[in-house]
């Protein structure tokens, strides 16, 4: 099974990390928008482990949607085997936060996360994310919406409304490994990642520690993940 080893690092360490970006190598750029129930200042769907995510570029008129769950569920191997069959669905052991950087997975103290990312034919709803009252359903497929309602049936599709967006930056940097810096109000963390089969997930966070530590950078170590760190920051910024 494919894997991504994910290291978060602290925002103020880009002079360190661009020594790991060739020169002359495109940035990516996109518009992060999560969509959420937020409860007492609670996002519902992170609660239950559950992520739907909208990414656009408005350079290149592209965005896609993703439907994501990070949890063991039943009958496991049956129902991968299932979804693996459609274009778009990734299986993974996502690291998020952890301060080791290894992605676990039942065996060693972790969960699996699953995804499905569609890009759609026209993407211009995605591009009004900034209108409250959008139909969040409409903006996610029937596999998508199958894959969340799995876990939570009765999904609350109505209330969610979008949060919005983040600065997303991507590069491919040395070593196979890639660098995500997030921006939201002026705050930035960045995300080290690289990708590889599941039973080497120790080697390739060892990997990637040793070419951080060769830079003196950090891991952040804030134990949340990027999902979790940008959405208390984007509930925070919402209007009381």
């Amino acid at each position: 099974m494919d894997i991504e080893v994910k290291v978060l690092v602290p925002g103020d360490s880009w002079e360190q990390l661009r020594q790991l970006i060739p020169a002359g190598t495109d940035d990516k750029k996109r518009e992060v928008w999560f969509f959420e129930a937020v409860v007492n200042g609670e996002a519902l769907l992170k609660s239950r482990e559950l992520i739907l995510r909208a990414r656009t570029n408005r350079k290149k008129n592209k965005a896609d949607t993703t439907a994501k769950l990070r949890r063991w569920i039943p009958n496991y191997d049956a129902i991968l085997q299932a979804w693996t069959a459609l274009e778009g669905f990734k299986s993974e052991y996502d690291a998020g936060g952890d301060p080791s950087g290894v992605a676990a997975d039942q065996d060693a103290g972790g969960v699996p996360a699953w995804s499905l990312t569609i890009e759609p034919e026209d993407p211009a709803d995605l591009f009004k994310l900034t209108d409250h009252d959008i139909a969040v359903e409409h903006l996610f497929n029937h596999h998508q919406r199958v894959l969340l309602e799995h876990v939570w049936p009765q999904l609350p599709w109505g209330q969610l409304k979008p949060l919005g967006p983040i600065d997303s930056v991507k590069w491919a940097a040395l070593h196979d490994l890639s660098i995500e810096q997030w921006t939201i109000a002026g705050e930035t963390l960045f995300e080290v990642s690289k990708r590889g089969e599941k039973e080497a997930a120790a080697a390739i966070a060892a990997d990637i520690r040793q070419h951080l530590t060769a830079l003196a950078i950090p891991s952040s170590g804030n134990g949340e993940g990027k999902t979790a760190w940008a959405l208390k920051r984007l509930i925070h910024a919402q209007p009381s």
